[in-house]
């Protein structure tokens, strides 16, 4: 955690621009590489975009739909609004670039493109008025393989951002959960591991002898193809319905793998609790409705089918602004 300790800090903000820039992109990996954390964002995404986004013209005259919809069509627009709510949860900052020309004349219909966080390295405000954007800076590299700067106006860009309205970038809106998300990851591949090392040994060979009494009967034992961590070959386990031959002297004893998940599983669970607190989800979200009944689940279901409601009015005011920017 990093305390603000200066003015210059409070002015800034929590987080430098490079420590947010990393901070999206392994919100973006954690998406591909952790259940957990897709779980979360996957169902935001399918509650808030569902099927898609319905455009609908306020305006009485049907030339207003029919250019809409001739938009909608062109830009792929029934599908980029997926893409553009699945980004956002994703990193919490993105871009709409609006292209208004076409071979050097004024086009009939934008065509937009989306723009993704890392594409574009400065915002130019105005000194006076934070909330106020002149330009975008996009640095690209040219034919020549030189880099190069695009400077592109305010009017050509909606920039989508999770973040309050005088903040210039925008950071993961799941963010908080990635620590404890990790935290489980971490917990699960622990158990996996130690399943495996208490479920290694199946068979105990017990001899009441001396030691070398012991080493003559595991030296009867025929070695297996399968070779240990130290190289050499690993006893052969008796075949299933085969007859072993002893005298009092040797027993077979079969071992109860004792893994201790009934003691561990509480510690899983916390885990989780603070994964569904910091993304105000309820557990069988996350695949688990072993606690759920009628009652509690519409209950458990409130924060979270507030926290839809606000973000697809969320999403909503920035598709109003596109289209208003097309009209």
């Amino acid at each position: 955690f990093k305390t603000i300790t200066s003015l210059e800090q409070m002015r800034t903000g929590l987080w430098d621009e490079d420590t947010l820039q990393k901070i999206r992109i392994n919100s973006a990996v954690r998406y591909e590489l952790d259940p957990q954390y897709q779980g979360v964002i996957d169902g935001f995404k399918f509650f808030i975009i569902g099927k898609g986004a319905s455009i609908i013209a306020q305006d009485e005259n049907q030339d207003v739909q029919q250019y809409l919809e001739q938009f909608i069509e062109i830009n792929q627009f029934d599908g980029r609004d997926k893409d553009i709510v699945s980004k956002l949860l994703k990193t919490g900052d993105l871009f709409i670039r609006f292209f208004r020309t076409a071979n050097g004349n004024p086009a009939n219909v934008p065509v937009i493109r989306i723009l993704n966080h890392w594409e574009i390295t400065k915002i130019v405000m105005d000194p006076k008025d934070r909330e106020t954007i002149i330009e975008y800076h996009r640095p690209y590299k040219d034919e020549s393989d030189q880099d190069q700067v695009e400077k592109i106006l305010a009017a050509d860009i909606v920039h989508i951002k999770f973040a309050e309205m005088d903040e210039p970038r925008g950071k993961p809106p799941f963010g908080v959960i990635a620590q404890m998300c990790q935290y489980y990851f971490d917990w699960i591949f622990n158990r996996v591991v130690l399943n495996r090392l208490k479920t290694s040994f199946y068979l105990e060979e017990i001899v009441d002898g001396t030691p070398s009494a012991t080493s003559t009967q595991a030296a009867q034992t025929p070695d297996s193809t399968r070779t240990g961590r130290g190289g050499k070959n690993i006893k052969r386990m008796p075949k299933p319905g085969t007859k072993i031959t002893h005298n009092k002297a040797v027993e077979y004893k079969w071992l109860k793998p004792e893994v201790g998940a009934d003691d561990a599983k509480e510690d899983g669970r916390a885990i989780r609790l603070s994964i569904c607190a910091g993304a105000q989800v309820p557990e069988f979200l996350l695949g688990d409705a072993s606690n759920a009944n009628y009652a509690s689940t519409l209950v458990s279901q409130n924060p979270f089918v507030r926290k839809i409601e606000w973000f697809q009015d969320f999403f909503e005011r920035y598709f109003r602004e596109i289209f208003k920017r097309v009209i």
